[in-house]
């Protein structure tokens, strides 16, 4: 996917809800739990010691992702916003590559030496759990604009997510094929963070719902810091404490 291929935004009629949204585009890509320290580090690292524990976190952080996308539609009746869900789990089970994107991540494993089989009985860390249930939660019960909140906040911060990691892969002289997964997404993210963008102003525009859309964000940023939190533990990777809240 080139640049011409992303989809674009739409300028929303309503100019305070334009900056509403950028405000809290902003509040995303300013997060800690975009700028962490773990992905700083890994970003410029060779090291590849961590690996296999690190992208087996991951792969429990994203393999229902398209599930709970989907679970968003029984949230809603606007077909603005379904259509919006179609498309993008359309794009992460087949789009252009054939494949769903789990399956070329699970190639990015093998290619790294993490096997199918032994993530059939791996036991992922407390914080990967908590980030996977509280995605589930925001995504699929509750109130749309919830829901809308937390997605926002994911495809926001998703391509510079996936930088750090791509560029911590380049460093380790890891392969274009074998980071596929991760230069797919460091320019698909950018389109799915434009559609919600695009379909989610028109439900901002009382006290209340930009206040579920609020939580929405929040919750779902303050899970995905303490899911990298979780990971720097683990590998005993001396960070900074919390910045934001």
């Amino acid at each position: 996917m080139n640049q011409q291929e992303i989809r674009q935004r739409t300028t929303h009629e309503n100019e305070e809800v334009s900056g509403y949204l950028s405000e809290w585009e902003q509040f995303v890509w300013l997060h800690r739990g975009v700028l962490h320290p773990f992905l700083a580090k890994f970003a410029v690292s060779r090291n590849a010691e961590f690996n296999a524990m690190l992208f087996s976190e991951f792969y429990c952080f994203i393999r229902y992702l398209p599930f709970y996308i989907s679970g968003m539609a029984l949230l809603t009746r606007d077909e603005k916003i379904l259509r919006e869900i179609v498309v993008n789990v359309n794009e992460e089970v087949g789009g252009k590559h054939d494949r769903s994107h789990l399956n070329i991540y699970r190639d990015f494993l093998r290619d790294i030496g993490v096997s199918l089989n032994s993530l059939k009985d791996y036991r992922c860390l407390p914080t990967t759990r908590a980030l996977d249930g509280a995605v589930k939660r925001l995504y699929t019960s509750g109130v749309i604009t919830t829901a809308m909140g937390a997605m926002f906040a994911l495809e926001s911060m998703s391509s510079r997510m996936v930088a750090y990691l791509d560029d911590g892969l380049v460093a380790q002289g890891c392969s274009s094929d074998t980071r596929l997964f991760f230069t797919i997404h460091r320019v698909s993210e950018i389109g799915h963070a434009n559609g919600v963008y695009n379909v989610v102003g028109e439900h901002l525009e009382s006290p209340i719902n930009k206040e579920q859309f609020e939580f929405g964000i929040k919750a779902f940023m303050k899970a995905v810091e303490e899911f990298w939190d979780g990971i720097s533990a683990a590998i005993q990777l001396d960070v900074p404490e919390r910045t934001i809240s």
